[in-house]
């Protein structure tokens, strides 16, 4: 079972944002979250990408072709992911 620390609880609380509608404040929490993945974490990376993607997409400002270009990277990320012999991923602390 992983950890639960404060990364985990930004992440999911910005799930939670979007739920309740306030995609904006999803958005800019997802996009700090990103800036904190470390380099090489591509299956971590393009998991919060997907969220932001979505984020983007609902917020009360959407911004469609964001979005898109989110989405399609988080699809770069997965196909990265599955093709490299030796993926990192987040350990837990």
């Amino acid at each position: 079972m992983h950890d639960y620390d404060l990364d985990s609880l930004n992440t999911q609380g910005a799930v939670c944002h979007r739920a309740a509608g306030r995609g904006d404040r999803a958005v800019g929490l997802l996009e700090e979250q990103l800036h904190r993945v470390q380099e090489g974490m591509t299956r971590d990376r393009g998991h919060l990408t997907a969220k932001l993607a979505v984020a983007v997409a609902q917020s009360p400002q959407p911004d469609p072709a964001r979005a898109a270009h989110l989405g399609h990277e988080a699809l770069e990320a997965a196909a990265k992911d599955r093709l490299s012999p030796n993926p990192q991923r987040a350990q837990p602390s």
